[in-house]
């Protein structure tokens, strides 16, 4: 069980701060609890979320060691290609909604070769793609701010530095 105060990842909202455990107006069982969440990326914003359900859909934040090993393994996590369009989308989604950052980097890489190779042939990003693209960035990188304490340039530099070291 989470405690106030504690930061988690929920699958499509991202970081969250847990503010309150609560019984919501809304439920009709007075004896259910829930998580009331705060996204980081949205503090005006509140999310309720069940606690029986708290670690299926839900986990803690990464550590910082566990967040600088993601970072060095970067470099060898797969982008796995897909020539269906619908199948690739259905894959974005699935990674999306795993909360498991090396899924989205695998997609994030997936989509930024994409992206490039459509930029060479004088091409836009499709709107599929730049939107899991922005939605991976969003969730990894927001989380990786968290837990190495540094702001978005600074994690963007050292995946940069990473990537080019190898």
């Amino acid at each position: 069980m989470y405690q106030v105060g504690d930061y988690i990842v929920k699958a499509s909202n991202g970081v969250c701060k847990v503010k309150a455990i609560v019984h919501p107006d809304f439920v009709s069982d007075k004896k259910k609890l829930y998580y009331l969440l705060t996204p980081v990326a949205d503090e005006n914003a509140n999310l309720y979320g069940p606690i029986d359900r708290g670690e299926e859909s839900a986990r803690p934040v990464m550590t910082e060691k566990e967040a600088k090993e993601l970072v060095k393994k970067i470099p060898s996590i797969d982008a796995t290609w897909i020539n269906n369009e619908r199948e690739r989308e259905h894959n974005y989604k699935d990674a999306v909604q795993s909360n498991d950052p090396e899924r989205l980097v695998g997609i994030i890489k997936l989509i930024y070769g994409r992206k490039k190779a459509r930029a060479e042939q004088g091409k836009k990003t499709t709107a599929v793609d730049g939107r899991y693209y922005d939605t991976a960035e969003r969730l990894l990188y927001s989380e990786l701010e968290l837990a190495m304490h540094k702001n978005k340039d600074e994690i963007l530099a050292m995946i940069r530095d990473c990537c080019n070291a190898e």
